[in-house]
């Protein structure tokens, strides 16, 4: 318990350093590097520095130990049965989470099993009617079946640089932080923060060729998608 704490705290001040420090003045792949190390601080730090979180409670627990009614009974109590309901809410919710996050993946997999697949530069292609918005998963780029010529090599070079540099890694770890931090908005912030910025770098590359048509391409996906 007390190191989810100190995960969260550090979660916390790594977003606020995030915003206050990198969001603005820095390049977009410097933004991914630095969201990624908040993380893995977050992650290692509580083992290695202790971060003072100490309440006093001897004076309560001795109150709630032991109850004299009538100098007779002496009635012990404890908050035991409180803390496993809230461990079994939190464990429930860190369940759902997770099962939440393996329905995405099957339904990935399943559409990837269940569709013609071709190979390009190293990335398996899929492409068909169901597919209305383009994305990645790891190596594999899925593709609409109706952009034409120009409009599929722009939106092919924007999902194959997602693919190469990991992006999918990147939603996924934070996804993992989401199951045990469910109940932490900045860690919501900080997956919406990485996503932005995935966004921006495959922007970049993507619309140096061409990019007026481009941002209209982005429009029209984003009507889409709504």
């Amino acid at each position: 318990m007390i190191y989810l704490i100190k995960f969260n705290i550090l979660l916390i001040a790594g977003y606020l350093l995030y915003k206050v420090f990198f969001q603005n003045g820095t390049t977009v792949q410097a933004r991914r590097i630095f969201l990624l190390f908040v993380l893995l601080f977050a992650v290692v730090i509580p083992f290695l520095s202790p971060i003072a979180i100490t309440t006093n409670t001897s004076g309560l627990q001795q109150v709630l130990s032991a109850v004299e009614i009538n100098g007779a009974i002496t009635t012990k109590v404890t908050n035991t049965t409180t803390n496993n309901v809230l461990s079994v809410m939190y464990l429930i919710a860190v369940g759902g989470m997770a099962l939440f996050t393996c329905y995405r993946i099957f339904s990935i997999l399943t559409l990837i099993a269940g569709s013609q697949k071709r190979k390009s530069d190293g990335y398996i292609i899929i492409s068909n009617e169901k597919i209305t918005t383009p994305a990645s998963f790891f190596n594999f780029i899925f593709m609409p079946a109706h952009l034409d010529g120009k409009a599929y090599a722009l939106i092919y070079q924007h999902e194959r640089l997602h693919a190469r540099q990991w992006h999918s890694a990147d939603v996924l770890l934070f996804e993992v932080v989401k199951w045990f931090s469910w109940f932490n908005p900045f860690v919501y912030l900080l997956q919406k923060e990485i996503r932005f910025v995935h966004e921006c770098i495959a922007d970049k590359e993507a619309g140096e060729a061409n990019s007026s048509f481009y941002q209209e391409l982005l429009v029209q996906f984003h009507l889409t998608a709504e």
